[in-house]
């Protein structure tokens, strides 16, 4: 048993992939890795699309997905990309055009070719006009439907790409033609799978599954929440081109316009654990978990400048149908597109007061101007705080703004200079855990927790007696927003209960 617990763990059951399958995987995109970064010189490559999604989410394969996106980026390293692909040992390749009618390229494994890494051209297009013309052609050569070009090209006609003050997004990354007359159906299919030039450059920093260093998008999470909603952390579906694929549809191609439907399912606990190969000495050890994913988005909206954090807890009308299509671009439900209209005015005012303040993008302009920012300088000035890092925690709205708050004071305001906030987020109305707190705090070398008492919105009381004693366990400093608390039964001082120590 002992010997059991030194292997890395397998992670969640595959819903569509077999063992074998994910081994097959995992071995040809480390292949693909090596002899893409080892050519002279290397060929510029990402993760595109879920796959994206799966080493953020789960830092592996997707529990539910059956495939692997990558893009070879800049037409002009396409055909020496191939000919390295073509070469692979192992694998067969196929070129965009095939039996399937796919307008991407394809490479198999041997060993299970009934899986596949699907292989994409990004390309920059330097106005709406360029993007315009890549989708204007059908494949038979006769003019693209008026409906399908505008339902492709909306994505990029968002103020936060097309206003004046933000001309630094083009040019903009999207999918680019592999074949003739390919008719830009990625662009029709993933039209919300943007890279603008603001949120370069590519990373190299990705984990997935037993792979290190998987190069991303710049700015990941901007990239997810615009390509998948901003309920991509909370939920799954499986697309249907997969399901109609793999159920026997392989010679039915895939048509302009065709509508991708799923339907969503809260993700659970297992889920956010990455999905690591079936043979044991192929694995890694990982502590990703939904708690730590919970934190690293926190500390990533952070990083580029997103208001609104995405949360890893579904709503009640989670399992709701969602469908994507050609001619409405996609159909979500109320609350989400409530929370895309609240961030698109959040950024738009974000780049107003950036503007108006002569202040540049690469250090975010805080939005709130009331009281709150003399009581953040006042604790970043505390001799208490100044100087640690911190672990702003939150499980409702009040907890949230803190987090905001504290983090964009720290970059901004000299006295907070050397202090650090990272983010342990639960969703509105999930109690805390005392100890899962503090345990994520030892991970993140915090010094010091901040958390609310009561988060009057959700009318959630927190366990601060229990917080406080466990960060004093363990020598971290625990701070507590005690505003909403007047009236309310609590003792909140820490008492001695098993010791005799005065002095505590």
């Amino acid at each position: 048993m002992g010997r059991r617990d030194n292997v890395p763990g397998r992670g969640p059951t595959p819903l569509i992939l077999s063992g074998k399958e994910v081994d097959a995987l995992y071995r040809t995109l480390g292949a693909v890795q090596s002899a893409f970064d080892s050519a002279v010189p290397p060929v510029p490559w990402t993760l595109t699309g879920g796959s994206v999604l799966g080493a953020i989410r789960s830092e592996s394969i997707l529990f539910c997905d059956d495939d692997i996106d990558l893009a070879i980026i800049g037409r002009e390293h396409l055909e020496r990309g191939r000919d390295i692909l073509r070469s692979l040992e192992g694998t067969t390749y196929a070129i965009a055009g095939g039996r399937n009618g796919l307008c991407w390229d394809r490479l198999r494994p041997v060993s299970s070719s009934g899986v596949w890494i699907d292989v994409f051209l990004l390309v920059q297009y330097e106005s709406i006009d360029e993007l315009r013309h890549a989708l204007e052609t059908k494949r038979n050569g006769s003019p693209q439907d008026e409906e399908i070009i505008e339902a492709a090209i909306a994505p990029c006609l968002d103020s936060s790409l097309s206003s004046s003050s933000s001309s630094s997004s083009w040019p903009i990354y999207q999918f680019g033609e592999m074949q003739t007359h390919g008719c830009g159906l990625a662009i029709q299919l993933w039209p919300r799978e943007i890279i603008p030039s603001n949120e370069l450059p590519f990373r190299k920093d990705g984990r997935f599954g037993p792979l290190r260093n998987i190069p991303l998008p710049g700015m990941p999470l901007r990239y997810l929440t615009r390509a998948f909603g901003m309920d991509c952390f909370s939920v799954y579906y499986v697309s249907t081109l997969h399901e109609q694929y793999r159920n026997g549809a392989k010679g039915q191609g895939t048509s302009e316009g065709q509508g991708v439907v799923s339907k969503k399912e809260a993700l659970l606990d297992e889920h956010y654990i990455p999905l690591m190969p079936s043979r044991v000495n192929e694995r890694v050890f990982s502590s990703h978990d939904r708690s730590a994913l919970e934190i690293k988005l926190g500390d990533m909206a952070a990083e580029e400048g997103l208001l609104l954090v995405p949360t890893c807890t579904s709503s009640s009308s989670s399992s709701s149908s969602i469908s994507f299509s050609a001619d409405k671009n996609r159909t979500v439900d109320k609350e989400e597109e409530e929370a895309a209209q609240i961030s698109l005015l959040l950024n738009q005012l974000e780049r107003q007061v950036a503007q108006a303040l002569g202040a540049s993008l690469d250090i975010y302009t805080p939005l709130f101007a009331n009281d709150d920012s003399t009581n953040m300088e006042s604790l970043l000035l505390s001799s208490s705080l100044k100087g640690k890092n911190v672990l702003v925690c939150s499980n409702g709205s009040v907890g949230e703004k803190w987090q905001i708050n504290l983090a964009t004071t720290t970059q901004q305001c000299k006295h907070g200079a050397n202090t650090q906030c990272h983010s342990y987020r639960l969703g509105w109305g999930i109690p805390f855990h005392p100890t899962s707190i503090v345990d994520a705090a030892i991970q993140l070398n915090c010094d010091a927790v901040f958390c609310v008492h009561y988060e009057h919105p959700c009318t959630i009381e927190n366990d601060i007696t229990g917080i406080a004693r466990c960060c004093a366990n363990s020598n971290i400093l625990c701070f507590v927003d005690c505003t909403d608390s007047f009236g309310m039964d609590e003792d909140l001082r820490l008492k001695d209960h098993d010791d005799d120590d005065d002095d505590d």
